[in-house]
């Protein structure tokens, strides 16, 4: 029989399927088009949710057009999600505007300035109210004194400071003082490499002082890389290598992630290096089996998230263990591509945009997160509308550090332009707000006293971590770092009461009353806290670590409390019947334990 050597195959048109290399007879081709048609072009039907909200499930959303675009500063609302969409750019600004990659974030600090791209070269600042969700003054970006090549597309906000980025020339670092509008020189690696060389794709760790990059040199091409510490002002690491596509450094500082630029089977891909170990270690991962290396990644706090291009999915690794994963989301089709963005704190959630036309329909031009734990959960929240599958066009998006905002580009329905546009995204449900969350007024009554029947006792108190041996930990803690109150006796009246730990701010808890039909919920974001009901936004308010936090409910009536200060009041008979108050954190235990201490539960029998 004769064989056929098969390296792409193409069905339905726009529909591919990665087959990497077969031999098959000419019987078995012809079967194998048939089953593999039958499968891509029967996905498993799955219905889609009703009404307008984030969507959890696999069901197809079409995007529909386009909707007609406002000016800079106009917002539109996703009929599918309900998501609010800004548009930060217009007409009256050029052409060609957008973010520069899914892990150079737009955002500052604390979402006070955007810095957005023009491929013209030019990069704007704009400020940014986070808590309106409206666009301030816009100012060209300066570049820094002195010669050499720079560019602002690598540019990284300070995870410290929120009016300094740092950005290079040459081979010099600056540090660019956004609101005195000034630079400062903060190190200069000339004298390290030859006359001329230039640095390229800068990242930085979460404690701005550890920077790694490309070396090029002057005709453009590639001499290596390298990491510095600024605190030393030393090269940590420097290799001279012709051939390279980046590194980016972890959040941590300790782990680089090279990109070799080599590809195909048994080509060693990507190198991960402990930077900490004595003597460094390199470890090689392959791009096939047994490896998997990550294609498009985002580095997390020792972890990296990416694509594997062989097995139609995205995997996560512990960077101190590089060649063991875990899959994150398994793809059923070859039919998307992705970018992805771990720039938020919260790392149990990764942004995932995509790019292109979606055979299947499901992700179809959409921005999803995706939880990082393998459970194939999603949150689809927005459609970026962006229809060419050219890489200036495609939408690379990056989440801002409290996961409340995404800037995408996009050329909105396939426009002769792209433009850069915001998109707000729910923190830490499943539903998220049909508009900007707006704080509830603060309501000073009569506070209601609680009760203190005798058998209220203190609870784990001082508790700022999970390894905490004896009296004071959570007999009923179970992973994912859950407990919950054995509340049998609370079907009337009760209160649980807390305040946030000092050491840790008490960042990604959650606390809340369950009563089995409905969930009254205090997700803590680190600058503010947010109520969420039944998984539906309901409002926030600043975060105060000095003030004490109770969640109650008298008469069927659930009310939320800071201080005296009345914060949330649920409808009448919103909560009746057995209920339990619970709290969870997701977050590594190890970075931030429990977060909460001085706990007091009232109108229960039994123990944490």
């Amino acid at each position: 029989m004769k064989k056929i050597n098969l390296i792409l195959l193409n069905l339905a048109g726009n529909l591919p399927f990665c087959v990497h290399y077969l031999k098959v007879s000419l019987f078995t081709f012809t079967n194998f088009l048939l089953l593999t048609a039958l499968i891509c072009l029967t996905a498993p039907s799955v219905n889609a949710q009703s009404g307008v909200g984030v969507k959890t499930d696999l069901g197809i959303y079409p995007e529909g057009p386009a909707p007609p675009l406002p000016g800079a500063g106009g917002k539109i609302t996703d009929s599918t999600f309900g998501t609010q969409i800004m548009r930060v750019t217009d007409e009256q600004d050029g052409m060609n505007f957008g973010t520069a990659y899914s892990y150079w974030s737009t955002f500052n600090l604390d979402n006070t300035r955007l810095l957005v791209h023009s491929y013209s070269g030019t990069a704007y600042l704009y400020e940014f109210n986070p808590m309106q969700f409206n666009l301030g003054a816009k100012q060209v970006m300066i570049l820094p004194p002195g010669s050499g090549y720079t560019t602002t597309d690598d540019a990284v906000w300070s995870a410290i400071d929120p009016n300094k980025l740092f950005i290079h020339r040459g081979a010099v670092f600056y540090a660019f003082n956004a609101q005195q509008l000034s630079y400062t020189a903060i190190g200069d690696l000339s004298s390290q490499f030859p006359a001329g060389s230039y640095l390229f794709q800068m990242s930085v760790s979460r404690d701005d002082n550890i920077f790694a990059f490309t070396v090029r040199n002057p005709d453009y091409s590639v001499r290596g890389y390298a990491v510095w510490e600024r605190s030393s002002n030393k090269l940590l690491y420097n290799v001279v290598v012709p051939i390279l596509d980046e590194v980016q450094i972890d959040k941590s500082g300790r782990y680089l992630v090279v990109k070799t630029d080599v590809h195909g089977p048994g080509a060693i891909e990507v190198k991960i290096v402990d930077l900490q170990a004595q003597p460094v270690k390199v470890t090689d991962l392959t791009d096939n089996a047994p490896d998997y290396s990550p294609g498009h990644s985002d580095n997390g706090a020792g972890v990296v998230i990416g694509n594997d291009n062989w097995g139609n999915r995205i995997l996560k690794r512990n960077l101190a263990t590089p060649r063991s994963f875990t899959t994150v989301y398994q793809f059923p089709l070859w039919d998307s591509d992705t970018h992805i963005s771990l720039l938020a704190d919260n790392e149990e959630w990764a942004l995932i945009s995509f790019n292109g036309t979606i055979a299947s329909g499901v992700f179809n031009r959409e921005l999803v997160l995706m939880a990082t734990d393998g459970s194939q959960r999603v949150k689809r929240f927005a459609h970026h509308y962006s229809r060419s599958i050219e890489y200036s066009n495609t939408p690379r998006a990056n989440i801002s550090r409290d996961g409340r905002f995404v800037a995408f580009t996009s050329d909105w329905g396939g426009s002769n332009r792209t433009d850069l546009f915001i998109a707000q995204v729910p923190s830490s449900s499943l539903s998220t707000p049909s508009s900007s969350p707006t704080p509830a007024p603060a309501v000073t009554p009569t506070p209601t006293p609680n009760p203190t029947p005798s058998s209220s006792k203190a609870v784990f108190g001082n508790v700022i971590g999970f390894g905490m041996s004896g009296g004071n930990r959570l007999d009923k803690l179970t992973t994912p770092y859950f407990a919950f109150a054995d509340t049998k006796a609370i079907n009337t009246d009760g209160w649980f009461s807390y305040k946030y730990n000092q050491i840790n701010n008490g960042r990604h808890i959650s606390v809340w009353l369950d009563d089995g039909t409905h969930t009254f919920k205090v997700v803590n974001q680190g600058k503010y806290l947010e109520v969420w009901v039944d998984g539906v936004y309901k409002t926030d308010f600043l975060f105060n670590i000095d003030k004490t936090i109770a969640i109650e409910r008298i008469g069927g009536v659930v009310k939320i409390w800071e201080d005296a200060t009345l914060r949330y009041v649920g409808p009448t008979g919103g909560s009746n019947g057995t209920a339990n108050f619970k709290v969870s954190c997701g977050g590594n235990p190890t970075n931030f334990g429990l977060g909460i201490n001085s706990v007091m539960i009232a109108g229960i029998t039994g123990n944490l």
